[in-house]
């Protein structure tokens, strides 16, 4: 049977906030002992790791951005630059969403390399098509129109305002 998926808060700073979020996943871990961890993101990702390795459990994660200065600016970055080979390092496995981010992290922690894994966006059957994408773009008022679709968390990090803009 499934165990339970337990949402844990993971503070949004840097530094602050972050041993009591793992002091809260060793207590779960320690009262439901689950098989495993799985976090998504860098701080969770440093959080979990941190916790596993103290209950001695795997934990995975999944990496979604890699930290970019100009993003998030160079205080910022210079910290996360630390974290982000750390959470491999500490990681059972790593997933990643692209080929470019597994190779930056594979040279920043090469003895850990192979445990970082690549899997793309849209896995699985791709969904059927039911009417023509011109027809589509008559419906929208988009027949002359560039038309460009993503789909993102809308925070400073992802950057929009260069797609935007571009």
């Amino acid at each position: 049977m499934p165990k339970p998926v337990i949402p844990v808060e993971i503070p949004s700073g840097a530094v602050r906030g972050h041993a009591r979020a793992v002091l809260s996943l060793i207590r779960l871990q320690r009262t439901r002992k689950f098989d495993l961890i799985h976090a998504h993101g860098l701080r969770a990702s440093l959080d979990a790791t941190i916790a596993a390795r103290l209950c001695r459990v795997p934990a995975l994660v999944t990496l979604h951005n890699l930290v970019e200065g100009e993003i998030v600016g160079g205080m910022r970055a210079a910290v996360y630059a630390r974290a982000e080979p750390l959470a491999v390092r500490l990681s059972a496995h790593t997933f990643v969403p692209s080929r470019d981010m597994a190779d930056r992290l594979a040279a920043s922690v090469p003895r850990s390399a192979r445990k970082i894994e690549v899997l793309h966006a849209g896995a699985g059957r791709p969904p059927t098509v039911d009417r023509p994408a011109v027809d589509v773009r008559r419906e929208l008022g988009l027949e002359d129109e560039q038309l460009i679709v993503t789909v993102a968390r809308l925070h400073r990090q992802k950057a929009l305002t260069v797609l935007l803009g571009a």
